[in-house]
């Protein structure tokens, strides 16, 4: 039985920008709970009064019962709230996703923690919120008496619920390195509870690693997850593998028993991608060379960001290229746009603190790319032509730009060709506003640049604070490249644009729409300073302190750090006092002992002339040796002879002297030489003259020690070396957090291009139907969307009916609830069923029959070939030997009867009668069960393999043969032409039926119809 419960990011949700919301849905396959991804709202929405945390709240719920994780993509969308929800609530179940979207969702987390930490003291949120409650508590527990409901407890959850949800850069690194890596088509057997389950990841087609899973059960059958599918090939990435009916019959996608689908995007028209590039492209040169305007691009440290960056890079080389060969050629007729000479000197800035980071991990996973970049094509072949004077290689294609390894000084540029167009040569990197801002290279070139800036919504971060200062001048550009969630700047910027535009430059209507300056009027704001929109803006920063603020700081530093130790010593103090008590008391107690005993013995005399000697002091001649108070290591220290002249030695010995020994050589006592000599040593070398090489000893011990370890001491000592050498790091100067409030004027333009590498409404119209799944849930979508998605899908006639659509929180169940075990076979039954074998989707079938066996300490019971009792034995073996004698018998009278001429008719009865003594019951004959199911589609193409013709006559029917082409024509079959042609037909639930004339023809037709199926003998 299938449970599906979408958490967030439903089909059902009023509104038209749902699918830029956090995405999470509970699956419940097989008393199994799966979580499918686990994004995160915006951390300033979730630290705002009034923010419904139910989302939070269910999730922290779940997490300490989910079985198993699966993050499709890298963004914050699908991944943000994993980190908090593994380190907070308990969510330590195993979790899977491809390298790529466990590096690149890293640095995701990362950029987002780390940004909204230097803004918000999130920590003192969350202790100001722990104070809250625990002075609030007892009011709370008395109202919850009075109440005896539930009211009170859920405010109580509220309260601790309020964001913002973000974890330190330690417990995102810990939580990312807990993720299983996959790749892509490979099978997955899951372990434990989830033993009945694999798991396949394919390539989406949106993001780098992106992935559609697919989960197979033996008892619920096979399910498609398939999220932020993207159908056209891009310059970093191809198209998703659902696109073609040879990846989908490569993969085994098709017909599956579930899918799940996104359909936020079925009334989009899609933009073709030529279009979007060249209105892009002219923008940046228009704005840049004639209007003499910057460029804002606000941008998310999504695997998204690479696109855009290998799109501007190659523009840049190109129009460098461009700039440099007109620049040889001389002035020309037109005049030159690109100041600097007629060079393209404007700066590429990328201001993120993962953004170097991100480009180097990219560069680690070009195997996982497609498109131009990984067929090498994407390198500026406008400068390369540019180079080699302006020609490139034969038939056009473009000659390797870069020097080989064999020319002195390259090393450099064979490793930039090495990545091929993620080089990025134009391009700059800053971690912060503050770096950009303050770069002597951009001070010298004070003209208009290009910066790109995190995040995409401008709700926090470097991308915030750029827009407050550049959204003021009048030539600048602000380039949104997505959609971003409700309630976000960034959001609010693309929704008044949108309103803007007419026709079909609207967002999803199949054209680029312009950039606009919003005003008053269209920004439904006021019209002052000449019309211009005006928008509130808060600014949170972390500063450094100052003055007297630092001293300040310092002076309560100071007085907290004496607080400290003066309790420290106090409790110090309180210990040894109590130790001397106890002491004191174990003491009075052992004279007392020691007085009963000395007179019952009658030797008190001597004992109290010893016992000066062992309280008193220790002598020069070791005399003290015999103290038991003395402490060991003032034994080991101690010398006791005079050395004039030589070295002091510790003893190395590898055997010790037993204790008491009076030897200077005692382990670890000093050890003085006889005479000053130090005994040369030369080169270690073993029996056969060869050099002892201690160093790889000491290695190879350490490799065997580390390979000994459990995972626990591993951890243990990683986190060790990270406190090591952080504690190495210089401590983060005083500082406090400040809140700017601002109103600024939009006089800007904004423009809007659709760089998200989503579908279409098209393309998931066309790739349900080729799928042909049996049920079909549909998430991610308003919905209006949904609605139109749903009259597609309807009105195709050979499409599943049963198609869902449901809400946040509402339950859809599939199937019925059974019951599966886990069993073992025997080798003695695995050699029995050897050949019987058939291959059905990804399992191999056949009937057989045996007998359990569950041992004492067997987990999983076998299933053994079955054992005859004794009786049954001997039964069969006395007929079988019966059977045998009567053979022999008549065998015996048949020739005694020719010897003597005996009767016929007599020998005839005999004969009878021992017929009667050896008829038993006919054995059954064995019946094949088919499994599967047939489509005439299918038997069409692989009849088309084996190139057979074939074709469709009339509905539910195939006539196949090398007369097919002959009767489609209208002309009758020739003389001995009549076993060309074999008809199939379906003429029922289960039921198939071929006519034709039995030939070569006939048996290649039934051959392909039976590979359709698995075949068990029954």
């Amino acid at each position: 039985m299938i449970v599906f419960t979408p958490l967030t990011g439903s089909a059902a949700t009023p509104g038209s920008s749902i699918s830029t919301g956090p995405v999470s849905y509970l699956l419940e396959l097989d008393d199994v709970k799966i979580l499918l991804d686990l994004g995160g709202n915006d951390p300033r929405r979730t630290s705002e009064e009034g923010y419904d945390s139910t989302y939070e709240r269910k999730v922290k719920e779940l997490s300490p019962h989910i079985d198993l994780v699966l993050l499709s993509h890298s963004p914050t969308s699908y991944t943000s709230l994993y980190p908090y929800a593994r380190t907070h609530w308990g969510l330590k179940c195993p979790v899977y996703g491809t390298q790529p979207t466990v590096e690149v969702g890293r640095l995701g987390c990362l950029e987002e923690a780390v940004g909204w930490r230097n803004e918000v003291d999130v920590d003192g949120l969350h202790s100001l919120k722990k104070k809250d409650k625990d002075v609030n508590e007892d009011e709370q527990n008395e109202d919850r008496d009075k109440e005896q409901g539930d009211g009170a407890g859920r405010e109580q959850e509220e309260e601790v619920l309020k964001g913002p949800f973000v974890c330190t850069a330690e417990e995102i690194n810990e939580a990312f390195d807990h993720i299983k890596a996959v790749r892509y088509s490979q099978p997955i057997h899951l372990s434990g509870l989830l033993s009945h389950l694999l798991l396949t990841p394919y390539p989406s087609g949106q993001t780098l690693g992106g992935s559609l899973f697919k989960l197979r059960s033996p008892t619920s059958g096979t399910l498609l997850y398939a999220l932020g599918i993207n159908h056209t090939s891009e310059r970093h990435l191809s198209g998703t593998v659902l696109l073609s009916s040879a990846g989908i019959s490569e993969g085994g996608l098709g017909r599956p028993d579930l899918l799940l689908v996104e359909a936020g995007r079925s009334e989009r028209k899609g933009v073709k991608m030529k279009e979007k590039v060249a209105g892009l492209l002219g923008l940046i040169t228009k704005t840049l060379t004639q209007e003499g305007g910057n460029l804002l691009f606000p941008v998310d440290a999504s695997p998204r960001l690479l696109e855009l960056l290998v799109l501007l890079d190659q523009h840049w080389a190109f129009q460098q290229a461009q700039a440099q060969a007109q620049f040889r050629r001389g002035p020309g007729p037109g005049p030159t746009n690109a100041p600097g000479g007629g060079l393209w000197n404007f700066p590429l800035c990328l201001v993120s603190r993962t953004g170097e980071e991100g480009v180097r991990v990219a560069r680690s996973l070009m195997e996982w790319m497609g498109g131009t970049v990984a067929s090498d094509e994407g390198l500026g072949s406008a400068q390369d032509n540019a180079r080699q004077g302006g020609n490139s290689g034969p038939g056009g294609r473009r000659k390797r730009p870069f020097p080989s390894s064999g020319v002195p000084g390259s090393r450099e540029e064979d490793a930039a060709a090495s990545v091929g167009a993620l080089r990025f040569r134009y391009l700059r990197f800053y971690p912060s506003v503050r770096a950009y801002e303050t770069d002597p290279a951009l001070a010298a070139q004070p003209g208009p640049r290009c910066v790109l800036a995190v995040p995409m919504s401008m709700n926090y971060g470097f991308s915030r604070r750029l827009f407050t200062s550049m959204a003021k001048e009048r030539t600048c550009k602000v380039v949104l490249t997505g959609r971003s969630e409700t309630g976000t700047l960034g959001q609010e910027l693309f929704e008044r644009w949108n309103e803007v535009q007419q026709g079909d430059a609207k967002y999803g209507e199949g054209r680029v729409g312009v950039p606009v300056r919003l005003t008053g009027e269209n920004g439904h704001k006021d019209k002052s300073e000449g019309g211009s929109m005006r928008i509130k803006v808060v600014l949170n920063d972390k500063v450094a302190l100052e003055g007297d603020e630092l001293e300040a700081h310092l002076e309560a530093e100071r007085l907290q750090k004496e607080k400290e130790a003066a309790a420290l010593v106090a409790k110090e103090r309180s210990r040894r006092m109590l130790e001397a008590d106890d002491l004191e008391s174990d003491s009075d107690d052992d004279d007392d002992d020691d007085d009963d005993v000395e007179n019952g013995l009658g030797a008190g005399d001597q004992a109290r002339d010893d016992e000066p000697m062992m309280a008193g002091p220790i002598g020069a001649t070791g005399t003290g040796a015999g103290n038991p108070f003395m402490d060991t290591d003032d034994v080991r220290n101690t010398s006791f002879d005079i050395y004039v002249k030589g070295q002091q030695v510790r003893s190395t010995g590898f055997f010790k002297n037993a204790p008491g020994s009076s030897s200077a050589n005692a382990s670890g006592l000093a050890r003085f030489r006889m005479f000053p000599f130090v005994e040369r040593k030369g080169r270690r070398v073993d029996a056969y003259g060869e050099g002892i090489d201690v160093g790889a000893w000491v290695r190879k011990g350490r490799e065997i020690e580390e390979d000994q370890e459990s995972d626990e001491v591993k951890e243990a000592k990683r986190k060790q070396k990270e406190e090591e050498e952080k504690a190495k790091e210089p401590p983060e100067p005083p500082s406090k957090y400040v809140q700017e409030d601002l109103e600024v004027s939009v006089n800007c333009e904004i423009f809007y291009v659709d760089m998200e590498g989503q579908h279409d409404g098209r393309a998931i119209k066309t790739i349900i139907p080729q799928l042909n799944p049996r049920q079909v849930i549909l998430v991610r979508s308003p919905k209006a969307a949904t609605d139109d998605l749903l009259v597609n899908l309807h009105a195709i006639m050979n499409l599943t009916k049963e198609i869902s659509a449901p809400a946040d929180y509402e339950q859809v169940m599939i199937g019925e609830q059974t019951q599966s075990y886990s069993i073992s076979l025997s080798e003695g039954l695995m050699t029995d069923a050897q050949g019987r074998w058939s291959k059905f989707e990804d399992y191999e079938v056949a009937k057989v029959s045996g007998k359990v066996h569950v041992g004492a300490n067997m987990s999983i019971p076998v299933l053994e070939l079955p054992i005859k009792d004794e009786e049954t034995a001997i039964a069969e073996a006395s007929v079988s030997a019966k059977a045998s004698g009567v053979k022999e018998e008549v065998t015996a009278t048949e020739m005694d009867m020719d010897s003597k001429g005996e009767n016929p008719v007599t020998a005839t009865h005999r004969s009878a009668e021992a017929s009667i003594l050896i008829r038993h019951a006919p054995a059954p004959l064995p019946q094949t069960l088919f499994i599967g199911d047939l489509r005439l589609n299918s038997l069409k193409t692989r009849l088309s393999g084996m190139s057979i013709p074939a074709e469709f006559a009339g509905e539910g029917m195939l006539i196949c043969g090398p007369g097919v082409p002959t009767l489609l024509r209208g002309e009758k079959l020739g003389p001995g032409m009549g076993s060309s042609v074999v008809a199939v037909r379906k003429t029922g639930e289960g039921r198939i039926e071929m006519e034709g004339s039995v030939g070569d023809v006939y048996y290649h037709v039934r051959d392909a119809l039976y590979g359709n199926f698995a075949q068990v003998v029954m």
